[in-house]
């Protein structure tokens, strides 16, 4: 079955969070390796590394670097992993190959987007708060382990973008909307809290 784009929640006290599927390896692999999308960018010496710029073959102090609030990890078969953080410098020495990659994670103000040959590839790490909402979470490799208190679960256990656009939050006790719609039906004087 072929693969397409998809986004998915995790369902938190304050926010629901977007975790997106890529389907296709060469757009993700070009997200996240190339400048002008977001994950990383060209910076220079000339400017102390602070402002994105055009590729410029005569300036040799050019870096590719991690853009702000930004982190990408690639992953091989074998284990072997790569990241890119806000200003870390991207080495495509040490990145893997394209044709060697078989999970990409990237983290952003926005959210999370992944590329997964298989989905086993993909664990997501979870707490649960007394409501039975995601009070943390990580997007990790098959290799990595749950911390204290974490258990794994898949995409598809996360909220559904068509359960995202009909559930409205107010209706999900524990949510802050549902919190302030208690609190603004509630009698002067009482606390419900």
């Amino acid at each position: 079955m072929k693969m397409k784009y998809e986004t998915r929640y995790l369902v938190t006290e304050c926010v629901s969070v977007p975790v997106s599927r890529q389907p296709l390896k060469g757009n993700m692999y070009q997200y996240t390796t190339r400048p002008g999308w977001g994950t990383v960018e060209v910076y220079s010496a000339t400017d102390n590394y602070e402002t994105p710029r055009s590729k410029d073959a005569n300036d040799t102090t050019q870096k590719m670097l991690g853009c702000p609030d930004t982190s990408t990890t690639f992953y091989t078969f074998s284990g072997y992993s790569y990241t890119v953080a806000e200003g870390d410098e991207m080495v495509y020495a040490e990145v893997p190959k394209q044709a060697h990659t078989c999970l990409i994670i990237v983290s952003d103000p926005c959210g999370y987007t992944f590329w997964t040959q298989k989905d086993e590839y993909l664990q997501i790490f979870v707490t649960y708060d007394e409501n039975g909402l995601i009070d943390s979470y990580r997007l990790a490799s098959w290799i990595d382990s749950p911390y204290d208190g974490e258990v794994a679960i898949a995409f598809p256990d996360l909220q559904s973008e068509e359960d995202y656009q009909n559930i409205r939050r107010d209706t999900i006790v524990g949510t802050l909307e549902y919190n302030r719609k208690l609190l603004s039906t509630t009698p002067q004087g009482e606390t419900t809290l």
